[in-house]
């Protein structure tokens, strides 16, 4: 990552979004991203979506696109920076209004961007309630397995005991 993109990236405020469905199955945030082509001063809406389905007793899955695409590939560096403040925005508001146990989401292998944020949000954006389990016995006994197509990530709520 150059300087420049770390910079951007401090910066980046996320894009206003809502809650478009709230049910005890699934979640789904919607935003819209209006980005400005330097050449023509047009402006292109791209539509975010984050969706979190529940997988059993007070464990979600967590996946999201922009414009029904799950690859992030061939997205501008402008856009990419505020889908990614989005997007971690989106998960911090619904480990709090949810508070689920378990959180999992999992990554292509050969998406490094949507890798990097995910790992991203695994060692930095976490509220300090949540730890990453990922590479741990626990995520193994709860089917959370690296393979050779996907990385697959889990966070835990930490216990309060």
């Amino acid at each position: 990552m150059k300087i420049r993109d770390i910079i951007t990236e401090l910066f980046v405020k996320p894009a206003p979004w809502k809650w478009i469905s709230l049910s005890h199955l699934d979640q789904e945030a919607k935003s819209i991203i209006d980005v400005k082509d330097p050449k023509t001063n047009e402006s292109k809406p791209y539509k975010l979506e984050v969706s979190f389905m529940r997988l059993g007793p007070n464990r979600w899955t967590m996946a999201f696109g922009v414009d029904r695409e799950v690859r992030l590939t061939g997205l501008g560096a402008g856009i990419k920076f505020t889908v990614f403040a989005t997007v971690i925005d989106i998960i911090k508001s619904f480990l709090s209004q949810t508070a689920p146990d378990y959180l999992t989401f999992s990554a292509d292998l050969n998406e490094s961007s949507r890798i990097k944020l995910y790992d991203k949000i695994v060692t930095q954006y976490l509220p300090s309630s949540y730890e990453n389990i990922t590479d741990t016995p626990e995520a193994s006994e709860l089917g959370i397995i690296q393979t050779k197509t996907d990385k697959n990530y889990l966070i835990k709520k930490k216990s309060t005991s």
